[in-house]
């Protein structure tokens, strides 16, 4: 996990980043980028205190505010994964929307993951 000022510098990365990929795009596009769902809160082997949970969901907080904010402000709409994986305060375990390595995706967290896109919408497409 980062701290403040790598997510601070972050920044810059995925303005250039986001600012790439709209502008080499070609007629009707649909921009979109997902936060970070939190995998260290419920993770089995991690052990974590109430307290530490409460740690990482600042900083996936910060890291999800300067993300999205970056993707934003380039026309891309952000969706929450994140609230969908952890809950409205962030502190709810991902359980089995994860796979058994308990940081990528089960298959129930890609159809959620899927729900979230689609709930986006497909404007300028529709």
């Amino acid at each position: 996990m980062v701290g403040p000022r790598r997510i601070a510098a972050s920044r810059a990365l995925y303005d250039r980043l986001y600012a790439r990929v709209a502008a080499i795009r070609r007629g009707p596009t649909i921009l979109r980028t997902l936060n970070r769902y939190n995998d260290w809160i419920g993770w089995p082997e991690g052990n974590l205190t109430p307290t530490e949970d409460r740690r990482t969901a600042i900083l996936m907080d910060a890291w999800n505010a300067m993300l999205c904010g970056s993707a934003e402000s380039h026309g891309f709409a952000c969706a929450d994964v994140y609230r969908a994986f952890n809950g409205a305060d962030g502190l709810r375990p991902s359980g089995r929307l994860l796979g058994d390595d308990y940081t990528h995706p089960s298959q129930r967290g890609n159809d959620l993951i899927a729900e979230v896109l689609v709930d986006e919408g497909f404007e300028p497409l529709a």
